[in-house]
């Protein structure tokens, strides 16, 4: 794969929001919630209440896409990707609030803030119809998660804890040493 190509397929699903105005009030308050959430609240364990938030998040975008896939109905084979991916993510976004109201541990596998986010980034271009998906796109998504994985880290490094984190961890290693 030529380099050039990936770099300019990673730039696309980037800068895909700024071509489709549904697109881009779909994936601002994406975008928003998940660099608000990395900057404040990703530096300590994340608590089921975050996971819960994210399962909110799934249905949030369920919703755009049951509304998408209203008024655009048709017999394709896109179409019945798209209603697959809306399927899917439902039942994501179910097993998430479920099984973090009920406090189970499978949600800090399944629930990530940042994979969430990145997901709904990814897929949401292809299901407006503003990219057209290909193997390029696939590789050029992985590349680009690996590439946020990267930024996150060593942003992490960088900036300090939210002072609200800060007091969150003191006070639950001051209970912890209590019992």
């Amino acid at each position: 794969m030529d380099i050039r190509l990936l770099l300019q397929r990673s730039l696309d699903i980037l800068a895909a929001p700024f071509y489709d105005t549904q697109l881009f009030l779909t994936l601002t308050p994406i975008y928003s919630g998940w660099f608000l959430s990395e900057i404040f609240f990703e530096h300590k364990e994340k608590q089921f209440s975050t996971f819960f938030f994210n399962g909110l998040t799934m249905f949030w975008i369920c919703a755009l896409y049951a509304q998408y896939l209203y008024d655009n109905f048709s017999v394709s084979l896109s179409f019945f990707a798209k209603l697959a991916f809306f399927i899917f993510s439902f039942f994501t976004g179910t097993f998430i609030i479920v099984n973090a109201l009920k406090g189970k541990e499978v949600v800090k596998y399944v629930a990530q803030t940042r994979e969430i986010s990145f997901l709904i980034v990814f897929v949401t271009p292809f299901f407006y119809d503003v990219l057209k998906f290909d193997l390029f796109y696939l590789v050029a998504g992985i590349f680009l998660f690996i590439v946020i994985e990267v930024i996150l880290f060593i942003l992490h490094k960088i900036i300090p804890q939210f002072k609200g984190e800060e007091k969150d961890i003191s006070q639950a290693q001051q209970s912890t040493q209590i019992n």
